[in-house]
């Protein structure tokens, strides 16, 4: 298994990028495995998970924001065999929620 990942460390941060072949089709599934300890660290891998209200069906209420989302499916690839997932989709600068700007790092 370990030939078809890329471990990725900055400081306290480790991502691995999973290469997934499907029906010969090849992707990329990143996954954060360990979060940085900083409690000022800032950036798109930090994001922490959030708490949601479903309004009605293709209505979210994320920290007080009303948003468009579709219900979906994803595998998560994280696992071993891959495990059917009921998802979200909403756009990325709900999911943000700020400007992706101020997300981007001069550092790594």
């Amino acid at each position: 298994k370990r030939d078809k990942e890329v471990d990725v460390t900055a400081g306290d941060v480790r991502l691995v990028i999973l290469v997934h072949d499907k029906n010969g089709n090849k992707f990329l599934w990143p996954v954060l495995r360990q979060m940085p300890s900083a409690r000022n660290t800032e950036g798109i891998l930090v994001l922490k998970p959030t708490n949601y209200q479903e309004v009605h069906q293709g209505l979210l209420t994320i920290k007080g924001n009303l948003m468009i989302a579709t219900r979906s499916a994803a595998d998560d690839y994280s696992v071993s065999p891959p495990v059917a997932l009921t998802c979200w989709l909403i756009s990325f600068e709900n999911a943000l929620q700020k400007p992706l700007q101020e997300l981007f790092s001069e550092q790594i």
